[in-house]
């Protein structure tokens, strides 16, 4: 499967909307494997503007994988997530920050945010060594 390249701007501090809690449930979203390793890792804001742009891309790469993708993940749904749902965070990252960052979410699909599996995936893989640079 191709990549999709998806530019997110830079979140100044004040655009921050996540918490210590949060932020690692995001982390987990994305890292499940180390979950424990998160568990204890100290949250400054550089974590949470990492966490929360891999959030954004995760979304806004959903938006532009398409149709193809939507198929993908229908066939490969039966993967749980052992760390649950965090369609709660995505729906208010999507309510909470200028239309401008979602080149490819419409505002109504933002309304109920969804991340495929293969986006979720390649942003990991993609992000990998950032994330053992955090931890």
């Amino acid at each position: 499967m191709g990549s999709i390249i998806i530019t997110i701007p830079d979140i100044p501090d004040a655009n921050l909307i996540y918490n210590e809690d949060e932020t690692r449930r995001i982390l987990k979203f994305f890292w499940p494997l180390l979950s424990s390793q998160f568990d204890g890792l100290t949250i400054g804001n550089d974590v949470r503007r990492f966490a929360q742009t891999m959030l954004i891309a995760a979304i806004d790469g959903t938006y532009a994988v398409g149709y193809i993708a939507g198929l993908w993940d229908t066939l490969t749904r039966a993967i749980t997530h052992p760390n649950g749902n965090i369609a709660d965070l995505a729906r208010r990252l999507a309510r909470n920050f200028i239309r401008h960052w979602w080149r490819h979410a419409t505002q109504q699909d933002l309304e109920h945010p969804r991340i495929y599996d293969s986006v979720r995936n390649s942003i990991a893989y993609n992000n990998s060594g950032a994330v053992q640079d955090l931890i």
